[in-house]
């Protein structure tokens, strides 16, 4: 790929400053329960966006920005 740095650079900061918080909502389909919590058939879901990108079981140091994460050898490279 080309300006593989530019690409790192605008991926590590869409992660540390997404353009929404929360995702686009969505609807279950069908009941059904995670992590101990029941989602009742119709109900409109959320991601938090914000939190994810921040999570320090997903991201060493993740309030730093750190473009090269983002490159091959980086935590994240294939993402």
């Amino acid at each position: 790929s080309q300006l593989p740095y530019l690409q790192a650079v605008v991926k590590e900061n869409f992660r540390l400053h997404p353009p929404t918080p929360l995702s686009l909502p969505h609807i279950a389909s069908e009941s059904c329960e995670i992590n101990g919590y029941h989602i009742p058939k119709g109900s409109t879901l959320l991601t938090n966006i914000w939190a994810i990108a921040r999570d320090p079981d997903e991201w060493s140091d993740p309030l730093s920005f750190q473009p090269e994460r983002f490159l091959p050898g980086g935590e994240k490279a294939g993402v």
